[in-house]
């Protein structure tokens, strides 16, 4: 098949610092991001996309077609020349696995990624296709903490919403949002790893804790590039900056509870697997299980008094990312740290 296709995808999480890492490593003389395109949504849509007409994305009604109408109306609204034979191909052109592949003829010797966080809950089946496509592909998978990365999805949704924010929908429309099927499905981190480790093996997928993001970004930018096989080069005007970042710098109390008591039970695997930061995870979860309704909290968590509250109690802001089959256990974690 033709097409040189993708070095590497960005499988995940939503709201865990993608748009973030993209920009980091868009910078990268050697690395190759669509300057406009951060996230392809092939694997995701390959099914409303194969044999998609042109008619059908003017008409269609498919998650894949409103994607294409909404891209097409933002590039016509652009006033520039440059990347058209790029774009014919991408927006005019029937997809197929072969297109696909071909989107990134244009890297050449670069390194040439895909971040579109919407992959990681894909199936088994859909990621053996994408091996059968592409078998020595690297994996780069952000991960938040479960309740502040749902909560993080619920306000910038909302957001995105004649501007209304969470106070002014009803709770139990809140609380469906917060347990809906493809909000869980884009947290459960460790199935997800599960299933794309156990396809590629876990060492071709390297962890990001957000986490790192706050506290050591540098160095997590220069292991992403390590990992996708690139000398490091880091451009610190960028580190600092929070992309997406919801304005609305709270979150109650009610909200917190309950997204706690429903994540707390991912917490067992990914301390197995993960290890870092997983601990203070789990020490803000069991303290929000029991959070009072009417209180708000400073949002994101390590803002606020928790992450006081876990430093006093003897926890850590050490570094934690690192190549999934690299990564220590929980308790190897600690002793590696002196803990």
């Amino acid at each position: 098949m033709s097409g040189r296709g993708p070095d590497f995808l960005g499988i995940g999480a939503q709201k865990a610092a993608t748009t973030w890492l993209y920009r980091n490593l868009a910078r990268h003389p050697g690395i190759w991001l669509h300057p406009e395109v951060k996230e392809f949504h092939y694997f995701d849509d390959r099914d409303d996309l194969i044999g998609q007409t042109l008619w059908r994305k003017l008409r269609g009604d498919s998650r894949a077609d409103i994607r294409w109408r909404r891209r097409m109306r933002r590039r016509l609204g652009q006033a520039r020349l440059s990347g058209l034979g790029w774009e014919a191909r991408f927006y005019l052109r029937r997809p197929s696995d072969a297109w696909y592949l071909s989107l990134f003829d244009g890297a050449g010797d670069r390194v040439a990624g895909d971040l579109t966080p919407s992959y990681l809950p894909l199936s088994g089946d859909e990621i053996r296709h994408i091996h059968s496509l592409l078998p020595d592909l690297r994996l780069v998978m952000m991960v938040r903490h479960p309740v502040e990365r749902i909560w993080s999805a619920m306000a910038y949704f909302r957001a995105q919403g004649k501007g209304r924010t969470w106070e002014d929908v009803p709770r139990e429309k809140v609380l469906r949002f917060l347990d809906s099927d493809n909000v869980r499905d884009m947290t459960d981190y460790a199935a997800a790893l599960e299933r794309w480790s156990g396809v590629f093996g876990s060492d071709r997928v390297f962890v990001g804790f957000t986490d790192d993001v706050t506290h050591h970004p540098g160095r997590l930018v220069e292991d992403v590039q390590r990992f996708l096989g690139v000398e490091p080069e880091v451009d610190e005007s960028l580190l600092g900056d929070r992309i997406n970042w919801t304005s609305h710098r709270t979150m109650p109390g009610w909200a917190a509870a309950h997204l706690a008591e429903s994540t707390r039970g991912w917490l067992d695997g990914l301390e197995r697997m993960l290890g870092g930061h997983t601990a203070w995870w789990r020490f803000s979860t069991e303290r929000l299980v029991d959070w009072p309704a009417d209180d708000e909290l400073i949002y994101p968590l390590l803002d606020g008094p928790l992450w006081q509250e876990w430093l006093q109690a003897g926890g850590t802001d050490r570094y934690a990312s690192g190549v999934l089959a690299e990564l220590p256990a929980e308790g190897e974690w600690r002793t590696a740290n002196g803990e």
